[in-house]
């Protein structure tokens, strides 16, 4: 073998090394926050749509953004599948002219050709390999095509639950109300049902918020599925949340009283639950998800109120902030 041929055979290794890297960290662990190429190159897309996503007065553009989210995902399994294109074409590359073919082409273009209906098991047969090592090899190639096709798909779609997930609660969340009820800052349940049905109801939204700060982890691109209609925008939906637990707060400590206000029959109480669940979740997000060079923190997101990570999260997903409360 000769240096050219070491050479071309190395980087095709060393690229299917980094895809498989970038495929096992994205889609298996838990809380893996994607693989290192994955995650910088969704980033840099999404740094892109906002750019262009904003006009010139700094509104947001929400049918731009709305795109980046689907965009984004789609490109992310276009690059795994060019990388094993790629990484088999190099490996194939010195040993082409052993390839029987009846085109009349040949060098680096039928090696890609070659490599390209391999991996996507179209199975031509118009360009077949002569040597042994070569052929299983290419079977080699065909199973990772049909793995990386299996794994990608079942990635997409359980991104698409979860996104039906987050957009259901931040429909839940839209349907608080404010009525002019000044000692709850004028937050009421829909239907009547007092203060059970409120701790019931702030419970399942607890849960449902520590289910979604799992799912930032576990599917990075999350983020950047931006709803155009803030009803089911959960970044912004979360203001709400906010504002009931600080006002359920200042209720409980007595804030501007001098002393604690005991509980009314009628007073909708908040879960303490929910207030863990949603720092725990705006922590998730800010740490795991947003860029550390993005408006950067004082201090790590678990030291920091939750109104400044979610302040940061709308930033970053180009909310308007006046949509939030």
């Amino acid at each position: 073998m000769n240096s050219v041929a070491m050479v071309s055979t190395a980087l095709g290794v060393l690229f299917l090394t980094f895809l498989v890297m970038d495929v096992l960290l994205t889609v298996f662990p838990p809380l893996g926050h994607g693989g290192p190429v994955h995650r910088r190159q969704n980033q840099l897309a999404w740094k892109l749509f906002r750019l262009v996503g904003r006009r010139r007065d700094g509104s947001p553009r929400p049918k731009v953004l709305g795109l980046a989210g689907p965009v984004i995902a789609m490109m992310s399994v276009a690059v795994w599948g060019v990388w094993l294109v790629l990484g088999f074409a190099l490996i194939y590359a010195p040993y082409s002219s052993t390839f029987s073919t009846t085109a009349a082409s040949g060098g680096w273009a039928e090696t890609l050709y070659y490599s390209g209906y391999v991996a996507t098991t179209l199975g031509l047969g118009d360009v077949v390999t002569t040597t042994p090592a070569l052929r299983l090899l290419t079977v080699l190639e065909a199973m990772g095509g049909f793995a990386l096709f299996a794994v990608a798909t079942s990635y997409v779609f359980s991104i698409t639950r979860e996104l039906a997930t987050a957009g259901t609660l931040a429909l839940e969340l839209a349907s608080f109300r404010a009525c002019g009820d000044g000692r709850t800052e004028g937050w009421t349940l829909a239907a009547d049902g007092g203060d059970e049905a409120v701790a019931r109801w702030t419970e399942a939204w607890a849960r449902s918020l520590f289910r979604m700060a799992h799912a930032h982890g576990q599917y990075p691109l999350l983020q950047f599925f931006r709803a155009a209609d803030a009803d089911r925008a959960l970044p912004v939906q979360l203001g709400r949340v906010l504002e009931l637990v600080e006002a359920e707060t200042d209720r409980s400590s007595g804030a501007g009283t001098g002393e604690p206000e005991l509980p009314r029959p009628d007073s909708p109480a908040v879960s303490p639950l929910l207030r863990h669940a949603l720092l725990r979740y705006l922590v998730e997000v800010n740490r795991a998800c947003i860029p550390a060079g993005f408006d950067p923190l004082p201090a790590p997101p678990s030291e920091l109120p939750a109104e400044r990570l979610h302040a940061r999260l709308l930033r970053y997903t180009c909310h308007d902030p006046r949509a939030a409360g």
